[in-house]
């Protein structure tokens, strides 16, 4: 793992691709539509793990042409520990539960709920 950062993000509106894998139906159209969006200095979207798979968001502005498939949730917002990589270069010592739980306390997370939950 090359680092972790903690971002706090606000409630907003997400456009969702829902929960899926890379190749499957609904993150298809969320990665044709996103790769779509104009880039800026810091990334809108947000991926992660929800225990059946993976959840793609991306912040929503107002008057976006969002495909019919995917959907505009609530945000919750909250504080988020954002962990990045180069591929193969894990270092998973570090990646661990315990790293995990020096973490939690930043929002009072217990371990056996589910994690970055919208």
């Amino acid at each position: 793992m090359q680092s972790v950062r903690i971002y706090e993000m606000p409630a907003c509106k997400m456009v969702s691709s829902g929960t899926g894998m890379f190749g499957e139906g609904k993150f298809n159209i969320f990665d044709e539509w996103f790769s779509s969006q104009k880039r800026g200095l810091f990334p809108k979207d947000f991926l992660f793990w929800a225990g059946e798979g993976f959840v793609w968001l991306y912040m929503y502005e107002e008057g976006m042409n969002v495909p019919n498939e995917l959907e505009i949730i609530d945000f919750q917002g909250g504080l988020y520990a954002v962990a990045t990589d180069i591929d193969q270069k894990t270092d998973k010592r570090r990646f661990s539960r315990a790293a995990f739980l020096r973490l939690a306390p930043l929002e009072g997370i217990h371990p056996s709920k589910e994690v970055c939950q919208p």
